[in-house]
């Protein structure tokens, strides 16, 4: 239905343009993005009003990776107040995209993120492994790079500080997508702290244990406001007194449901 439409509407529109706009058209139902471009280009040469052939053009550039290049097309058509009025079909084509996909590519959206994590014990090896909850806030600070403030509830420890307790961690983000797709890696480092007491001492040393975390996140967005991560991070936490000396380290294995606010 939505090439029967863009055929219907671009028939509507100078002679010489509609076969260069109908081969980009055969071209992009047989998956060769490249010639749907140059067919489309070609079409705008001839008739630069030609809504249709920026459509085309715009999708074409998605299929073939384009994602930022496609997006500017298509969200400006989207955005022109003109084109609704005189080709409503190509602008509702245009709208109906933004609003589903667009954003998902970037992550330029602020998130949060709740779900279980598996925790290591932080034993010397993976002999105990603790289930928390944990929640993640994220704010884009521009391009690709975003902050994230995340947080679990009680965790716990057996080496040499016997922590047990909440971990607050604020990490700088980056993400990268992953080709034209949906899916999307993100890596991040920063300062943690653990809110708790050592058990090491019967609870006599409470306090924040300072430290650093790092992770690295495989997420999938298949729809604008949903999606879902994966990730794997490592933390450190320092005993904050003379007397509690040593360090508690271990890894940690998140599986979190995400939702975007775009």
């Amino acid at each position: 239905m939505l090439w029967s439409i863009i055929v219907s509407v671009g028939m509507a529109s100078p002679e010489a343009a509609v076969p260069a706009y109908l081969d980009a058209l055969s071209a992009f139902r047989a998956g060769d993005v490249d010639a749907a471009s140059a067919g489309a280009q070609a079409a705008l040469v001839l008739d630069p009003g030609l809504a249709p052939a920026r459509l085309l053009l715009g999708f074409a550039a998605v299929r073939a990776g384009d994602l930022r290049g496609g997006d500017e097309v298509l969200g400006a058509l989207a955005a022109d107040p003109l084109l609704a009025a005189t080709d409503p079909e190509v602008s509702a084509l245009a709208r109906r995209y933004v609003a589903t996909f667009a954003d998902r590519w970037s992550r330029d959206d602020l998130s949060v993120a709740l779900g279980p994590a598996f925790v290591d014990a932080r034993e010397p090896v993976w002999s105990s492994v603790d289930v928390v909850g944990v929640g993640e806030v994220q704010v884009p600070l521009g391009g690709p790079v975003a902050a994230r403030l995340d947080g679990s509830t009680v965790a716990r420890t057996w080496d040499a500080l016997a922590l047990r307790g909440p971990v607050v961690s604020a990490l700088a983000v980056v993400s990268m997508p992953l080709g034209p797709g949906v899916w999307s890696v993100d890596a991040g480092l920063g300062p943690s702290v653990w809110i708790g007491r050592s058990e090491r001492t019967d609870g006599a040393w409470d306090g924040a244990f300072p430290g650093a975390r790092g992770a690295a996140a495989l997420s999938v967005r298949p729809v604008r406001r949903v999606g879902a991560r994966a990730e794997l991070g490592y933390a450190a936490h320092f005993g904050a007194r003379p007397d509690l000396g040593g360090v508690s380290h271990g890894a940690d294995v998140r599986l979190l449901a995400v939702g975007w606010a775009p």
